[in-house]
């Protein structure tokens, strides 16, 4: 026997090695081969991990559809994804992202099935619309993608019968077609086929109510209140059905049948009053769906801004209140209403915020209270706590019951001593004004007025008459002399000071020249009749202080003219202690052209007018304990 390997042996060894090379390549390389499979298990991550991306922007903007007024707009979610994912292309019905691309339902919105790599997507139908339905027929629209050269292909069965019951239709292949001579009440499926060259590239089904609606949703947007206690909501649906709404207040019971009112997918109803419920329901122009309710209540309190005091003297309180109402609006009356401390009764209401409290004590703690309403009746309040000022002099010193009020005056040409003074004014007109008591001091005028010059005692008389208001004015003004040495102890109290009977306004005010009818000599050199007087001894009078006691006469800052047939008086008034109205002769004029001369002296009385928020920080108004004045 020989050794070695027989023909046959080395056949059989050879044909082995060949089946398992075959088998290794074809497990490696083969459909379902370690490299296929790799690539496969390559692409369903990359298709898994693209979905994830997509996926997790879409539920953002799900998020934002239900915060964002803008959402609705065209472009919003375009820009929403773009924003997310730069690289990511999208349309109506599709999305794609690394070359991986995706169902995309816009309405919800969220991610559908895979359709396929970019470059290698086949035909599809993307949408079959129902234009239109009756109870016998049904209309329908196809919208479909990478479908050049396509033609359309109609069936229709039954929803309960099974898919061999479909009957096809004729039709040109167009991409709208109407099933005709249908009956109702019955659902119906219809299905399309999209062929190219003779070939079914995709098929898409859709199932038809007749004779009822089909089910469907309908959503309200967010409530958008637009001011005066009325709002606006949008409304939307996802069929194709019209969509009727009804308002009704909010109590109502019975929801009628009629009435309604129809607008379109995604439309506006506006000028909804608070407190009402807005009902939809789909329409298909016989038949209705049950509706579903948006409740529309303002119940969102306003918001109070500020509420301040902006203005306080010792008896009053001025508050300012700024409120806004994002909701039904701020209410057009009794907007808002004040509350002093804790009392229950209102003190006051406006509509623009501000109010005074008025009545109230000086060096006063006050808690103040508003409340504020809007449209819908939801109230607001806030508190604040205000002390009113200390009283000045010009709300304490009340002349108003006419009664005599004593008030004491620094007097600075005797210095330790004061100046007691009744209350002459305290009006707008003109302010706080006190007058001695008594006579300070007496006061010559006609040629014995050491301050008046002149060649002879008739020229001294003249220019006496002429200047006696400037006269006793100058005098008054002594008593606040800022050059005076003692001036401190005056100049935060009182203002200004002249002689009671100057016009309390102008003190300074003088009457024209008068013309003599005698003698041109002196014509135009005495001062006519003034009526300065006139408002002083009216008030002293109506006071019952004109008279006084500590002299017979003094002086009013004024002039008379007396014409008689053969000469004229020039006059200067005065008062006697009684109160009674006199004059003092300083000039006369005869009709001979002649003149004389006199000379007269009188008590005088100043007045004072107080500066503003002089207090009062002694005494109680008496002779006995009068007012004393300070800062």
């Amino acid at each position: 026997m020989q050794n070695g390997i027989t023909l046959v042996a080395l056949v059989v060894t050879i044909v082995i090695l060949i089946i398992l090379a075959v088998v290794s390549i074809n497990a490696i390389f083969g459909e379902n081969g370690l490299i296929t499979s790799a690539q496969k298990g390559k692409l369903e991550h990359e298709i898994g991990a693209t979905r994830e991306r997509l996926e997790l922007v879409l539920a953002d903007a799900y998020t934002e559809k239900h915060v964002n007024e803008r959402y609705n707009q065209d472009d919003f979610l375009d820009e929403f994804i773009y924003d997310r994912e730069p690289d990511a292309e999208a349309d109506e019905y599709e999305i794609s992202l690394n070359g991986h691309t995706f169902e995309l339902d816009r309405s919800v919105p969220q991610l559908g099935d895979y359709i396929g790599e970019e470059g290698n997507l086949p035909p599809a139908i993307r949408k079959i619309e129902v234009t239109n339905k009756t109870l016998s027929e049904i209309s329908v629209k196809v919208t479909s993608a990478r479908a050049e050269g396509a033609i359309y292909k109609y069936s229709i069965k039954k929803l309960e019968e099974i898919d061999t019951a479909y009957v096809e239709k004729e039709d040109e292949g167009g991409y709208t077609f109407t099933y005709l001579g249908l009956t109702s009440p019955e659902t119906y499926t219809i299905k399309v086929d999209l062929v190219i060259n003779g070939e079914i590239k995709d098929t898409k089904t859709e199932n038809v109510i007749l004779g009822e609606l089909e089910k469907g949703t309908i959503e309200f947007g967010t409530v958008t209140w637009q001011g005066a206690g009325t709002a606006s909501t949008t409304v939307t649906t996802d069929t194709s059905y019209q969509i009727q709404y009804l308002i009704l207040p909010e109590d109502t019971e019975d929801i009628p049948t009629t009435g309604w009112q129809t607008t379109s997918n995604g439309g506006t109803i506006a000028n909804i009053p608070n407190k009402s419920n807005v009902y939809a329901r789909l329409w298909d122009g016989t038949n209705a769906s049950d509706y579903a309710t948006l409740p529309v209540k303002d119940e969102i309190k306003p918001t109070i801004n500020s509420f301040e005091a902006i203005e306080t003297t010792s008896n009053s309180i001025k508050v300012q209140a700024t409120a806004t109402d994002n909701e039904s609006g701020l209410a057009s009356t009794n907007t808002y209403k004040f509350y002093l401390d804790d009392e229950e009764t209102t003190k006051g209401t406006s509509t623009d915020g501000t109010f005074t409290y008025e009545n109230l004590n000086g060096l006063t703690g006050y808690k103040l209270k508003v409340e504020v309403y809007d449209n819908a009746g939801n109230k607001e309040e806030s508190t604040i706590n205000v002390t009113t000022k200390e009283p000045t002099a010009y709300e304490i010193l009340d002349i108003s019951d006419n009664q005599k009020i004593y008030v004491e005056i620094p007097n600075i040409k005797k210095p330790g001593e004061t100046i007691l003074c009744n209350v002459l004014y305290n009006d707008e007109t003109n302010g706080l004004q006190l007058i001695s008591v008594d006579s300070l001091e007496d006061v010559t005028l006609g040629y014995g007025d050491p301050t008046v010059t002149g060649s002879d005692n008739f020229t001294k008389a003249m220019n006496s008459y002429n200047k006696a208001i400037e006269t006793l004015n100058s005098k008054a003004k002594e008593y606040i002399d800022e050059e005076n040495e003692n001036y401190a102890l005056i100049k935060d109290i009182v203002e200004s000071a002249r002689c009671v009977g100057s016009n309390p306004k102008n003190p300074s005010a003088q009457a024209g020249m008068h013309i003599t009818q005698f003698s041109s000599t002196y014509s135009r050199k005495l001062r006519d009749t003034d009526e300065n007087y006139s408002s002083d001894y009216t008030q002293m009078t109506t006071l019952g202080i004109a008279g006084i006691s500590n002299s017979s006469y003094y002086w009013l800052a004024s002039r008379y003219v007396n014409s008689r047939s053969n000469d004229s008086y020039f006059n200067v008034r005065d008062v006697s202690s009684s109160g009674g109205l006199y004059t003092s002769t300083l000039c006369i004029v005869f009709s001979s052209g002649s003149p004389y001369a006199n000379s007269a002296s009188a008590g005088f009385r100043p007045c004072f007018t107080l500066k503003s928020g002089i207090k009062i920080t002694g005494g109680d108004g008496s002779s006995e304990n009068p007012y004393v004045l300070g800062v």
